[in-house]
């Protein structure tokens, strides 16, 4: 990993490694008072052509992702997406807290009052990315950060999720959306993608 990237990003630690599809990174921002954000780096060590390309292409949608979703405050915001020295890179927003599986293996259990409140919190995040046509397929316990700054929930890890339908047939209402594909166990048409999306650890997005 090289020490700087795009000349500001300084990698301070390493949150996770996906062994043959990348690591992510925790870093600084050295042009923004040295603030933490999230790098993620795509560095597939799969055979053939197609399955790189796959990869290359899903990471690439990852990005896209967040770059139309990000607005949301509680999606993390895409802050840059580019290439260096033959790996590819996507910086993200830092959330600090954890997320709801370190929580609950802390807590415990959580009263009916409390699982209603974080349903409601997340709810209202799932209806603003599927009011966009694009469903999460990955939504657990580890990608779901609990913001120390608002309380708030933050959906996160997109590298899974899929766009079914074009967002003009949504804003355009003479427009008559295509045929959706079936959703069948977790993949869409049935069909097992070459590249897995970074799995967030229990700390991805927490300094502790």
């Amino acid at each position: 990993m090289i020490p700087l990237l795009r000349g500001h990003y300084r990698v301070t630690k390493v949150l996770s490694d996906e062994g043959g599809f990348g690591r992510t990174y925790l870093a600084e921002d050295i042009d923004k008072l040295n603030e933490l954000c999230v790098v993620k780096q795509l560095a597939p060590k799969v055979q053939g052509t197609y399955a790189l390309k796959k990869a290359v292409e899903l990471f690439k949608e990852e990005a896209k992702r967040l770059q139309e979703l990000g607005k949301h405050p509680q999606i993390p915001t895409l802050l840059a997406y580019f290439e260096q020295e033959n790996y590819m890179y996507l910086v993200q927003e830092f959330i600090d807290g954890q997320n709801l599986l370190k929580q609950l293996q802390q807590q415990k259990t959580y009263s009916e009052t409390e699982i209603r409140e974080l349903l409601l919190d997340l709810l209202s995040v799932l209806k603003f990315i599927h009011e966009r046509g694009v469903i999460h397929r990955d939504t657990k316990p580890q990608n779901i950060m609990h913001s120390q700054s608002d309380g708030k929930l933050v959906l996160i890890d997109f590298g899974a999720s899929k766009q079914l339908i074009p967002f003009h047939f949504l804003s355009d209402s003479s427009s008559t959306p295509p045929n959706l594909p079936l959703v069948r166990g977790g993949a869409v048409g049935g069909g097992v993608h070459p590249y897995q999306p970074f799995r967030e650890t229990a700390n991805c997005n927490s300094t502790e």
